[in-house]
């Protein structure tokens, strides 16, 4: 079982993040190749021409979540775009990028986190 995983525009690879945190290529057929195993880096697509991956930096607690592209033939790793919403209140993780087939649109998801606090007088 995999969390993140993505199909290649040829649709016979398929890259993921396994257990140990290293980006994975598995070809229809079952050949698997390591990529990127220095941080946990979540594919979230391949590029339209298949020579890159658009990865997400999961472990990076720091607003905004952070985006780069792998070249899968140097195995250069290039930032991208980062995001964050305009007010981070609260917003503790960027779970998910979306970007569009044409790579001009990004969507994500953010958790945020929010609580009230009330104050109780005369409780004896």
């Amino acid at each position: 079982m995999v969390r993140y995983a993505a199909l290649s525009p040829d649709s016979k690879r398929v890259a993921y993040l396994s257990a140990d945190g290293g980006l994975m290529e598995q070809t229809i057929g079952g050949e698997t190749r390591k990529l990127f195993s220095a941080e946990p880096l979540a594919p979230v697509q391949w590029s339209q021409d298949g020579k890159r991956i658009y990865v997400q930096h999961v472990r990076s607690t720091f607003l905004p979540s952070r985006v780069s592209t792998l070249d899968l033939a140097t195995g250069r790793l290039e930032p991208w775009q980062s995001f964050a919403p305009a007010d981070t209140t609260g917003v503790d993780l960027i779970s998910r990028v979306l970007i569009s087939p044409d790579e001009r649109q990004v969507v994500f998801l953010a958790r945020r986190i929010q609580s009230e606090l009330f104050v109780a007088r005369g409780l004896h």
